[in-house]
C-alpha cells in the first residue's frame, strides 16, 4: 500500500541522526532514562527538534556535577517540561529536580514548562528525588538541537 501524503508528519520512534552533543552527561538507557520520541530537521525536513522520555530512579546516582546536563546555552529559544506521573495531582513532579538558569539554582518540585531563551546559560540539570517516573519533553525553535 503506498504512503499517505501527511504520513510523514506522524513521528512515533526515536531515532534522531545527529550525534550526542557535548553538554550532555552520560547515561545508562532505559536504566536512567528512556528515550520515547524524537523529531528533527533530520527526521523531518524544516521540522523545529523536540523530544520526549521518561526520567527513572537510577537517575539519581549520577555525582552531583555530572547532572544530567552540564552549564551550556543555546542560540535559540528552547522549553523544557518536567511532568509527575501522579494520576491524583498531576501538579505533583513525584520527585524534585534542580536546575540552574543564568547562574540562579531553582529547586523545582511541581510539574512545569521551563522557558530559556536564545544565549541563557542553563546546567547543570540534576535529578535529587524520583518517587515516580517523571516525563520529560523538550522543543526548540531550530531544525537540530546544538
Amino acid at each position: 500500500m503506498a504512503a499517505t501524503k501527511y504520513q510523514k508528519y506522524i513521528i512515533s520512534d526515536y531515532k534522531p541522526t545527529q550525534p550526542k552533543q557535548n553538554w550532555s552527561a552520560t547515561y545508562e538507557e532505559n536504566k536512567e532514562e528512556t528515550h520515547i520520541l524524537y523529531i528533527g530537521d533530520d527526521r523531518l525536513k524544516g521540522s523545529f527538534y523536540g523530544s520526549a522520555g521518561w526520567f527513572w530512579p537510577a537517575m539519581m546516582n549520577r555525582s552531583p556535577d555530572a547532572g544530567a546536563s552540564k552549564p551550556h546555552s543555546h542560540p535559540y529559544d528552547e522549553v523544557l517540561a518536567l511532568i509527575g506521573t501522579n494520576p491524583d495531582d498531576p501538579h505533583d513532579l513525584c520527585g524534585e529536580a534542580r536546575m540552574t538558569i543564568g547562574g540562579e539554582e531553582y529547586v523545582i518540585t511541581k510539574s512545569c514548562l521551563l522557558y530559556l531563551p536564545a544565549n541563557i546559560p542553563h546546567g547543570p540539570f540534576k535529578q535529587t528525588k524520583i518517587d515516580r517516573p517523571i516525563f520529560h519533553f523538550n522543543f526548540g525553535k531550530c531544525g537540530t538541537h546544538i
